[in-house]
């Protein structure tokens, strides 16, 4: 991994993020949409299976197009701290109307004028009315320009790889199926000679590009494709939204709905209930779960000590 944040959150589980792509040989199925778990879906995606195969979100919310500029509460650590209420009212057991009210922004503490764009908790005064300046902070980003379904230029691609940028996000990819690609995956990730290297144990060869900020899921999944000449394709920043860092949503559309949220880094059954307002969403789905299906009953009430023996309402009073 490339920076020492990236090697304390990933490191131990690093290694076990290939078998995302073991979905590559469920061949019952003409496409796979892999979903990492820490995301939730805020309204039907069905259309994705629409768009050509292999497709995902190419570029992060932290590269020069959007990194200066990204919206993050004053608390950017999203870590527990006091007096940290953002208001709102408890998550209605129903997860569409409480998902249907949620702010696209849910943190208060921004103003939002037609020109200009002031996050309070920086001082900072952006003309939104310029657009993004590709060159600013960050690392590089080549994916800026891309709509959602266009095609993703290998070139795009490479660059992403080997010249100290990003490739494609693996929290959401949409997949066709086929034995002989997942194969030659399980092959590429032990004996590429392009992007393995000796261990430090000097026992296996590892996947893995210096010259890429992105995890080794990410890389395997994108240079799979790049080094069998399939064409990508693009998947924009509503299915990769996540909340604390709107400036993401595609061309500066800063009204555009998100379809998922991705809860990156801390959990949110780890934070106070009230403490973010994007974490109504995620309590309202589990509550949802919890009323309609009965193994999700049983996995609650573990997770939350509560007996199974108790009513409905108790566990989800607990929730």
């Amino acid at each position: 991994m490339r920076t020492s944040n990236q090697q304390q959150m990933y490191a131990s589980w690093n290694e076990s993020s290939y078998t995302k792509w073991n979905c590559l040989a469920l061949t019952m199925y003409d496409k796979i949409c892999f979903i990492d778990c820490d995301k939730i879906i805020l309204t039907n995606i069905d259309t994705i299976f629409t768009c050509t195969a292999p497709a995902a979100t190419f570029g992060s919310a932290w590269t020069k197009t959007y990194a200066p500029y990204s919206l993050r509460d004053p608390t950017s650590s999203r870590s527990h701290t006091s007096n940290n209420r953002r208001g709102g009212t408890t998550a209605s057991s129903n997860v569409n109307t409480s998902v249907q009210n949620l702010p696209i922004f849910h943190s208060d503490s921004y103003h939002f004028h037609s020109t200009t764009l002031l996050p309070l908790s920086k001082r900072v005064r952006y003309d939104v009315s310029k657009g993004f300046d590709p060159n600013m902070g960050g690392c590089n980003n080549p994916y800026w320009a891309l709509q959602h379904g266009e095609k993703v230029h290998p070139g795009l691609i490479f660059l992403g790889l080997f010249c100290h940028s990003v490739s494609c996000t693996g929290t959401m990819v949409l997949l066709e199926t086929c034995l002989q690609h997942y194969c030659y995956f399980l092959y590429m990730i032990f004996h590429d000679p392009v992007v393995t290297h000796c261990s430090n144990s000097g026992k296996h060869s590892e996947f893995g590009l210096p010259t890429c900020y992105s995890g080794k899921d990410e890389q395997s999944i994108a240079f799979l494709y790049l080094q069998g000449g399939k064409q990508w394709y693009f998947i924009d920043a509503r299915y990769n939204h996540i909340p604390w860092l709107p400036r993401w949503l595609q061309n500066m559309s800063l009204y555009m709905q998100p379809k998922t949220y991705h809860y990156f880094n801390t959990k949110p059954w780890i934070f106070a209930r009230d403490q973010y307002k994007d974490l109504e969403a995620w309590w309202a789905l589990a509550r949802n779960l919890v009323s309609t299906h009965t193994t999700v009953f049983d996995g609650a009430a573990s997770a939350f000590k509560v007996q199974k023996t108790v009513s409905l309402q108790t566990l989800i009073n607990a929730i």
